[in-house]
């Protein structure tokens, strides 16, 4: 890495190349480099949104378990009363 410029080689490299190209193709591609870049952010807001959604499921899941425990707790003590009842 350059060190007073913080650039890779390969930064270079393709400064140095887009420097020797006449204007029309400089816009050209950086046209391409802009598309490029909002592809790959699209990318990755696409991911984003899918793991937010599995978490979304995940954490809705969770808490419909914990909302049905106390019911799920108090049937079993209504069994557990039921059968001490019936043994007496």
């Amino acid at each position: 890495m350059d060190e007073k410029h913080g650039k890779t080689p390969e930064d270079q490299t393709n400064e140095e190349e887009i420097s020797t190209l006449p204007d029309k193709e400089i816009r050209v591609t950086i046209v391409k480099m802009n598309q490029n870049l909002g592809n790959k952010m699209e990318a990755q807001i696409n991911r984003l949104e899918a793991q937010a959604k599995k978490l979304q499921q995940m954490f809705n899941k969770g808490l419909e378990e914990l909302k049905n425990r106390p019911s799920t707790m108090n049937n079993t003590i209504t069994e557990i009363n039921k059968y001490t009842r019936a043994k007496q």
